[in-house]
């Protein structure tokens, strides 16, 4: 006997899975339906069995009632293995398999903190060069004859310059500042570099030959020094870390004075010669400590107000230039 679907939305034993289970009935007074060719006779027992189970008086179980089937695999099973093909994601293009383009801002930031760097360490070099033979003959800051621990206050600002020269930068470098090396950089850099220079930059500063101008400038900028660190270290212990990174870019802006005064001696000393020298009789001695009273403030001032502008204008939520 030859069955024929009654309606488009019912399933007839020709649909049965062929793993075996629950099928659908055949419709009443038209008798057991022959189990199609290629099921097994375990299938057949079972789809039997089910039939016998049913009332007699029930119409076809609809498809949308027990779950559609198609060749015994449910829909919702299908609709799952079809999710990518109906919206596929596309293939990388080679050669570009996992990898990110590094934007160009960051290229040029990375760019300038590596001449930085280099720069620091250059300055570094050639600042410890004076002082390795430890002769305060060929020391290059004038030494004061009545002041015996001059010498050795300035052995220690140099030597925790230098520290605090290098490891300054690479605590900007965005790959050093996570987990423990900055860390470690960091408590090297105030422990070992900017508390012992501040605090020996502030002996120095005071016994300075090159006037009160001097004097003044480099004693406040070792005392500026001092207590931004602490501010920096302090916020970072209690956790306020946006805080901690404000104070830290101060206190870059306020080491880079080594920096500063190095290349403003090279600069302006030979250019204000010929404005300066005639009111000083011409002698190099005396224009070269007039315009170094100006340089112990040039050296650290700009760098902080330019730190301040460029925190201010973060905050304002504009992207740095």
């Amino acid at each position: 006997m030859r069955l024929v679907p009654r309606a488009a939305d019912t399933l007839t034993v020709d649909h049965l899975p062929l793993t075996g289970g629950r099928g659908p009935r055949t419709p009443p007074g038209t008798g057991r339906a022959r189990p199609p060719l290629g099921v097994s006779g375990a299938a057949s027992s079972a789809a039997a069995a089910a039939e016998e189970a049913e009332p007699s008086g029930r119409s076809p179980i609809p498809s949308t009632a027990r779950g559609d089937q198609s060749e015994g695999v449910p829909v919702r099973f299908l609709r799952r293995k079809t999710d990518g093909l109906l919206s596929p994601r596309l293939p990388p293009t080679p050669g570009t398999a996992g990898t990110r383009p590094v934007p160009a801002p960051r290229r040029r930031a990375t760019a300038v903190l590596v001449a930085v760097t280099v720069l620091c360490a250059l300055l570094a070099v050639f600042a410890a060069s004076a002082y390795v033979g430890l002769d305060p003959g060929t020391s290059q800051v004038d030494l004061r004859p009545d002041r015996p621990f001059h010498y050795p206050f300035l052995l220690v600002h140099v030597a925790a310059s230098i520290l605090a020269l290098v490891t300054a930068p690479l605590q900007l470098f965005p790959a050093l500042r996570r987990g423990r090396a900055h860390r470690v950089i960091g408590r090297i850099h105030l422990f070992a570099g900017v508390f012992p220079r501040a605090l020996s930059g502030l002996v120095v500063g005071v016994m300075s030959t090159y006037g009160f101008a001097a004097q003044a400038g480099f004693s406040l900028l070792a005392v500026l020094w001092f207590s931004v660190g602490v501010a920096g270290y302090r916020a970072v212990r209690r956790g306020r870390h946006a805080d901690h990174r404000e104070w830290m870019l101060r206190l870059f802006a306020l080491t880079m004075a080594g920096v500063m005064l190095r290349l403003l001696v090279v600069l302006l000393v030979p250019a204000l010669t010929p404005l300066v020298g005639p009111a000083h009789g011409g002698d190099g001695e005396a224009v070269f400590r007039g315009v170094y009273q100006g340089i112990a403030w040039l050296c650290w001032v700009p760098n902080l107000l330019v730190a301040e502008w460029y925190l201010r204008r973060s905050r304002r939520g504009a992207p740095p230039a």
